[in-house]
């Protein structure tokens, strides 16, 4: 038996550089893995099954089934997993929980079941099964371009805080509707999430002037909660705001807990849900 942790994560920076040919969008991103986690269980099984908390999770569509049927296919291995997820992260939410999941499977299997591929081929692996998922094949800070599946590490990530909200919002295919509404007006170089990056690299301090997202004004056109989010949040002490991946989570830091934990319980006391988190440090993401 194995048990694992499965990192959420947020977008500093988000940025569309194009489409593609294959129907994708190419990105510019600067990844955090946040320690706000799922929880994996693996047990050796004569095949492969997945069982939850969430009752909704316990389909064959699932990025966790999708992975285990793609490590088992590529090497030829003939057993299966019983596999449990204890899920945490918001569903649909933005920051990633599903990507997450399933490079937590690749990892995982690949022990579980004596594999010893590396991560180059997991890498392979992750390409063909969903966007973000190369990133959490280590959690690392990352500067994240291509489709999603060139992932460059960096290094001098700071210790912050982090509140994130999860607007409730019934979207069906949430992630591809939105990027349908994005136009070429919208597509940006790449420079800032370079230049973020690069701030980062050389360990000077963040704040929300560094943060950028282009799905964040998207959503003023068709989701009053959200910006009636954002208005709570700001109203309860934060500086500012920044949407993670496609939304609709939104989520401050600071470097100060106590100010982060202070926002928290004023929206709590409006009864908004909330989590604090921190990111993850590099010692912390060599675990992973």
């Amino acid at each position: 038996m194995l048990t694992r942790k499965s990192f959420a994560k947020i977008n500093i920076t988000l940025e569309i550089i194009g489409k593609r040919n294959d129907g994708y969008h190419d990105i510019a991103s600067v990844m955090q893995a946040i320690d706000l986690s799922d929880e994996l269980t693996f047990s050796y099984a004569d095949r492969i099954t997945l069982r939850s908390n969430l009752k909704s999770m316990e389909n064959n569509d699932n990025l966790i089934v999708k992975a285990a049927r793609a490590l088992r296919k590529l090497t030829g291995y003939t057993g299966g997993a019983d596999i449990f997820l204890k899920k945490n992260i918001p569903l649909s939410s933005g920051m990633g929980g599903g990507s997450s999941n399933a490079a937590c499977t690749l990892l995982s299997l690949n022990s579980l079941w004596g594999l010893n591929l590396g991560l180059a081929d997991l890498f392979k692996i992750a390409d063909h099964i969903g966007s973000d998922v190369s990133f959490f094949l280590t959690s690392a800070p990352a500067l994240v371009k291509g489709k999603g599946n060139i992932v460059e590490p960096i290094n001098g990530f700071p210790r912050l805080y982090v509140l994130t909200v999860t607007p409730s919002l019934d979207m069906i295919n949430k992630t591809s509707l939105l990027y349908s509404y994005v136009t070429a007006d919208m597509f940006t170089n790449g420079d800032l999430s370079r230049a973020v990056a690069n701030r980062i690299g050389q360990n000077l301090p963040l704040d929300g002037h560094d943060t950028w997202n282009v799905f964040a004004e998207l959503y003023n056109g068709f989701s009053q909660e959200v910006v009636s989010y954002k208005e709570k949040m700001m109203d309860c002490g934060a500086e500012w705001t920044q949407m993670t991946g496609s939304g609709p989570s939104l989520y401050t830091f600071s470097e100060d807990k106590d100010f982060v934990v202070n926002i928290m319980s004023k929206l709590v006391k409006l009864g908004i849900r909330c989590n604090l988190s921190s990111t993850i440090s590099p010692e912390i993401s060599d675990l992973i």
